[in-house]
């Protein structure tokens, strides 16, 4: 089966998995402020359809507070 745009792959799930961890070490490690999970999720080349998917979050609650984020 081709992979289609709805489909969330076991790759983009291992990434999205993988960027949470190394902020969340970050986190730990530097003293840095959390960052928001979409935030991470989005840098970490995931879209905003994932994101939602993988959070169980509305999209346009997720593209909202990505906007958000980036204007600080």
């Amino acid at each position: 089966m081709a992979e289609t745009d709805s489909e969330l792959t076991a790759e983009k799930a291992a990434v999205a998995s993988l960027a949470l961890q190394i902020a969340d070490r970050d986190q730990a490690l530097l003293g840095t402020e959390p960052r928001r999970t979409e935030l991470v999720l989005t840098e970490a080349g995931l879209s905003i359809k994932d994101i939602a998917r993988l959070t169980g979050r509305n999209y346009d609650t997720v593209k909202t507070t990505i906007r958000r984020a980036r204007k600080k």
